[in-house]
């Protein structure tokens, strides 16, 4: 079962719509199957630089807000 083509997309919009994350340009979102075969779920990851500390948390809680039942993995660093 392949990943829906759409989480990617919502995340993104999501990140690039809100005003208080400065550049959400340096952020690159992807979304993995893991687990056992039968059980795989999708899994989002954020990855690249944020400017402020803070953004790091107001990303993911971004997010989370809009696709509460898919995980997600926050490997975002500040600049």
């Amino acid at each position: 079962m392949a990943a829906r083509p759409d989480i990617k997309g919502i995340v993104q919009s999501a990140i690039h719509q809100d005003p208080t994350i400065s550049d959400p340009t340096k952020i690159i979102v992807s979304v993995e199957k893991v687990g056992p075969i039968f059980r795989k779920r999708e899994v989002i990851t954020l990855e690249g630089t944020v400017r402020h500390p803070h953004e790091v948390d107001k990303v993911e809680e971004v997010v989370s807000r809009k696709l509460p039942n898919v995980p997600v993995s926050n490997v975002l660093k500040t600049e």
